[in-house]
């Protein structure tokens, strides 16, 4: 039990910020295929036409992040990733 506890206290940190970069860049793409259903979601209810542009750099802020997580992921550095993760919190605020 001691080993499983070990394990996943071990593992989740790395799967959980995968499985968050994976969303970003997924919901990024999203707002470049449909950037006013994308808008709603983020809670711009009826965009205007001149706000696109905002939602479209939403997007790629997400993409952004979530292609910087994911190659930090891969390159086995963890503290960078938890970094960048708090500079896209801090970005959103």
């Amino acid at each position: 039990m001691a080993l499983f506890a070990s394990s996943l206290r071990q593992n989740a940190p790395p799967i959980l910020a995968g499985t968050l970069a994976t969303v970003g860049l997924t919901t990024g793409l999203y707002s470049f295929y449909n950037p006013p259903t994308f808008a709603q979601n983020i809670g711009i209810p009826n965009i205007p036409t001149s706000a696109i542009p905002f939602a479209l750099f939403a997007g790629a802020r997400n993409i952004s992040v979530g292609i910087s997580v994911l190659a930090l992921l891969y390159d086995g550095q963890k503290r960078a990733v938890g970094f960048t993760m708090l500079a896209g919190v801090a970005t959103s605020l």
